[in-house]
């Protein structure tokens, strides 16, 4: 994967892998401009975010740091501490600041990126709950459920997918597994 190219070429760079709510990141992708891919590649494309920084850990030990986007936004402290220890780096109170850097760093053109101009927040946090179909929340739910447990995400048990959203997952998810080892 793209990992593997860059910790080659670069091998000291140190990778943070930002893990959000399967559910949260579908329901944004659906909302979105530039995401051009139905919900069963929203769904595949983080399963192989997931497998791909798993990899990463096992292969370059130190080299990848895992943080969650819910502690992140909901307790930027501790959470920064703890990246700026993995990193080697001191922490500083302005890291939990990002807006302060928004208007150099982030071009104005990318007007869905407003939100980064204000405090994080944790109110996004939970807004799959009305921003997804139930048969989408199953889905997510079915598909995802060791790795959402290994990550620390609740099921809701909102119902059952069905077998035609699961059969065309499978075909989305193996048709961009095989496209990604291709390449």
């Amino acid at each position: 994967g793209y990992l593997e190219v860059i910790l080659r070429l670069f091998p000291n760079a140190q990778i943070v892998h930002l893990v959000r709510d399967p559910r949260d990141c579908v329901a944004s992708l659906k909302r979105v401009p530039w995401w051009k891919g139905s919900v069963y590649h929203s769904i595949s494309a983080w399963a192989q975010s997931i497998d791909n920084t798993d990899e990463a850990l096992r292969r370059w030990p130190g080299a990848v740091t895992r943080i969650s986007y819910e502690r992140l936004v909901s307790d930027p402290e501790p959470q920064l501490r703890a990246l700026a220890e993995a990193l080697g780096e001191e922490y500083d109170p302005q890291m939990a600041e990002p807006e302060r850097l928004a208007e150099i760093a982030v071009p104005g053109r990318k007007h869905w990126h407003a939100k980064t101009r204000g405090a994080p927040s944790a109110e996004y946090i939970g807004r799959w709950r009305s921003n997804l179909e139930p048969w989408e929340i199953a889905l997510c739910e079915r598909v995802l459920a060791g790795r959402m447990e290994r990550l620390g995400y609740e099921r809701s048990g909102s119902g059952r997918a069905g077998v035609d959203h699961l059969v065309r997952y499978a075909y989305v998810h193996r048709t961009r597994t095989t496209v990604r080892r291709k390449r």
